[in-house]
C-alpha cells in the first residue's frame, strides 16, 4: 500500500471529507502529517511554507508522509517536505456548484460584506452574483479577495490573479496551467462522483475498503 500522499485540498470541493480519510489513515499507521501550528491553513496568500509555521516532525526528520491541509500548491515548495515518490492527488468540483458552495459558506460564516450583499440581493442572490460578481468580492479584506469566490480551484492549485486576468486575452496562459496541473498530479478526483473517486483512490493506492469509508464533512448540496 502507498503511505506517502500529497493531497491538494481545494476549497469547497469535498476536500474536508478526503482530509478526514487521510488523517484517519495516518493515525492508524503512525504516519507523519504536515500540519500548521495555528489554524487549519498552511498558506493562504503565498505558496511559501515557512518551517516556523508548521508542527515539527516528531522524529526530527525533514520529510513528512501526508499533506491534507489547505495550501496554495506550488510543486517546488511541496517537494521540500515530501519524498519525490509521494503520490500526488487533487480534487475538482463542477465549477458552478463549487462557486455556489463558496458563496453560501462565506455568507453564512460571518463575512459581513458578503452577508450585506447577499441580503441586498436576497430575492435572487445567485443570479445577482453571476451578473455582478465583483460587487460580492470587493469588500472582502484579503490580498486577493476575488479568489475566495472566483477561480478558487485554480488559485488553490497555483495560478495567480494576474495569470487569470491574462488568460482572458491569451488562452495559452490557461492551457499551460492545465497541462502543468496534469503533469503535477498522479490522480485527480471529481467530487461530483465522490464514491467512484474513493474506489479509484483506494484501488490505486492499494488501500482496503475500511480505509476509504467516510463520513461527509462540511457538506452542502445544490
Amino acid at each position: 500500500e502507498t503511505r506517502q500522499v500529497v493531497f491538494a485540498k481545494v476549497h469547497k470541493a469535498a476536500s474536508s471529507t478526503v482530509q478526514n480519510i487521510l488523517l484517519r489513515f495516518a493515525m492508524a499507521r503512525n504516519l507523519s502529517v504536515l500540519l500548521p501550528r495555528n489554524g487549519p491553513v498552511l498558506s493562504q496568500t503565498s505558496s511559501k511554507i515557512e518551517r516556523s509555521r508548521i508542527v515539527p516532525h516528531i522524529q526530527g526528520k525533514q520529510l513528512y508522509d501526508i499533506l491534507c491541509s489547505h495550501v496554495l500548491y506550488e510543486a517546488k515548495e511541496i517537494d521540500k517536505y515530501f519524498p519525490k515518490n509521494a503520490f500526488r492527488v487533487a480534487i475538482f468540483r463542477e465549477p458552478i456548484k463549487q462557486v455556489l458552495s463558496a458563496l453560501m459558506y462565506h455568507t453564512s460564516c460571518g463575512h459581513r460584506y458578503l452577508t450585506d450583499r447577499y441580503r441586498r440581493h436576497k430575492l435572487d442572490p445567485i443570479n445577482a452574483f453571476f451578473k455582478h460578481s465583483k460587487d460580492f468580492n470587493n469588500g472582502i479584506k484579503c490580498p486577493n479577495p476575488e479568489t475566495f469566490l472566483i477561480n478558487r480551484m485554480s488559485y488553490d492549485l497555483g495560478i495567480n490573479i494576474s495569470e487569470i486576468d491574462e488568460s482572458k486575452a491569451n488562452r495559452t496562459t490557461i492551457d499551460t496551467f492545465v497541462k502543468d496541473t496534469e503533469h503535477t498530479f498522479n490522480l485527480v478526483l471529481i467530487s461530483d462522483f465522490f464514491d467512484e473517486s474513493m474506489v479509484l483512490l483506494g484501488r490505486t493506492l492499494k488501500w482496503s475498503m475500511k480505509d476509504i469509508i467516510y463520513i461527509k464533512v462540511n457538506a452542502m448540496h445544490f
